[in-house]
């Protein structure tokens, strides 16, 4: 199964423990912040991208520091950006994040408006 982004998000990943029923312990890869929040502004492409884009605004808002996650971006992912904030906009889907306007603050700050 192809995943937009997939080679992103496991190359910035975590492995997090999960212990299952059966008391044995199992890894799973989770994404950074700011590799999930480039998977979900690739996803846009993808059916259902108003889902994917309420998923991006609900990310973005959970940026404490811009720069943390601007350090880590790359030009295929500030494109991506680019892409998710013109689909973005001012449409209510920012209502999604907890911190609305940060949200949108650190999608501006990430593609240099």
């Amino acid at each position: 199964m192809q995943i937009p982004a997939g080679t992103r998000l496991l190359q910035d990943a975590a492995l997090c423990p999960v212990r299952l029923a059966s008391g044995s312990v199992g890894y799973v890869p989770r994404p950074s912040l700011a590799a999930a929040i480039v998977g979900k502004a690739a996803a846009l492409d993808l059916d259902d991208a108003e889902r994917h884009a309420e998923d991006l605004a609900f990310l973005l808002g959970l940026v404490t520091d811009p720069r943390d996650i601007a350090v880590r971006m790359s030009k295929s992912d500030l494109r991506r950006l680019r892409r998710a904030g013109a689909v973005l906009g001012n449409t209510d889907v920012w209502r999604h994040s907890r911190t609305p306007d940060a949200a949108r603050a650190a999608l501006l700050f990430l593609v240099g408006e």
